[in-house]
């Protein structure tokens, strides 16, 4: 059968590529929102401290360190802030 640059008038269904549309844009979201949820997760747990108060990173630490245990801090995150500026 030739390709149609109209629609089959006698067509009484959906078109044949409509299902893998809707499975496409369900897969999309599904992955959207799921992601979205994993980044919500992961940056609350490592933008925060126990307390819930704000946990900043040191240079050395966003840079990743090779050592096992992350160095002890010295200053408050405050005047970790005004050191980079």
């Amino acid at each position: 059968m030739p390709p149609r640059s109209t629609p089959d008038p006698d067509l009484k269904s959906m078109p044949p590529g409509v299902p893998y549309i809707i499975g496409n844009e369900a897969a999309e979201r599904f992955s959207f929102y799921g992601m979205k949820g994993i980044l919500t997760v992961f940056m609350t747990k490592h933008l925060l401290d126990a307390s819930g108060n704000p946990d900043v990173m040191t240079d050395e630490e966003a840079k990743g360190s090779t050592t096992s245990s992350p160095p002890a801090r010295t200053s408050s995150p405050s005047s970790a802030h005004s050191s980079r500026m």
